[in-house]
């Protein structure tokens, strides 16, 4: 349970700071996961629902880069 928590505070809060190696690992899970799942929503319902996982995947983006250019 606290795994996952920890998991999402990583993916889903732009607060804290995260190391070199964990935003790599977050990152790439996240791109994976995008382009793997996108294609499969589009096609099952429709493209303006598929336009959610973008702005998921901009979320996700910018909390990872805001914890890991946190001290800059």
């Amino acid at each position: 349970m606290a795994a996952a928590l920890k998991f999402y505070r990583l993916l889903f809060q732009p607060n804290g700071r995260v190391r070199r190696r964990s935003y790599w690992l977050a990152a790439t899970l996240a791109t994976a996961v995008f382009l793997v799942l996108q294609p499969l929503v589009e096609a099952a319902l429709g493209r303006w629902i598929a336009i959610g996982f973008y702005l998921l995947l901009y979320w996700t983006a910018y909390c990872l880069m805001a914890q890991r250019c946190h001290d800059i």
